[in-house]
């Protein structure tokens, strides 16, 4: 028979997994300096253009864009302000003023998915891939 201190400590331990699962996912989003999240949606028209997220410790993305000349470069204006971001519930990332389920999530490739603005009953997957110097990450 199991005694309660040993199943105290049983509980004790799923509690620190579950929470350091939620804080590892937080982890694979922030952005070492040199790195930054390619941004691409199926719902929106980013095609032919680079833009680029780095999330910081502190909650807040910012945006990039890049070029051949000059690499990477911090896009200045009201509409690019720094955002808000925190993972939830281990499953759902709020970012900004969207909320947006995970999909997928490693070191290398992110898959975000939210309910289609213009049909509710489909939705828009986003994917941001890791990128280093304009390469995608191995």
């Amino acid at each position: 028979m199991i005694k309660i201190s040993q199943l105290l400590m049983m509980l004790f331990f799923a509690f620190l997994v579950a929470c350091n699962k939620e804080k590892t996912k937080e982890k694979i989003f922030v952005t070492s300096k040199n790195y930054y999240w390619q941004f691409n949606s199926e719902c929106s028209n980013t095609f032919g253009t680079s833009v680029n997220f780095q999330f910081d410790k502190d909650g807040t993305s910012h945006q990039y864009g890049f070029n051949l000349k000059d690499g990477y470069y911090l896009i200045k204006n009201s509409s690019n302000a720094p955002k808000k971001w925190i993972v939830k519930n281990d499953s759902i990332l709020i970012w900004g003023n969207f909320e947006y389920k995970i999909e997928h999530i490693d070191g290398t490739i992110i898959n975000l998915s939210y309910p289609n603005p213009k049909d509710k009953n489909t939705k828009c997957l986003v994917s941001l891939i890791k990128v280093v110097d304009g390469k995608f990450i191995d």
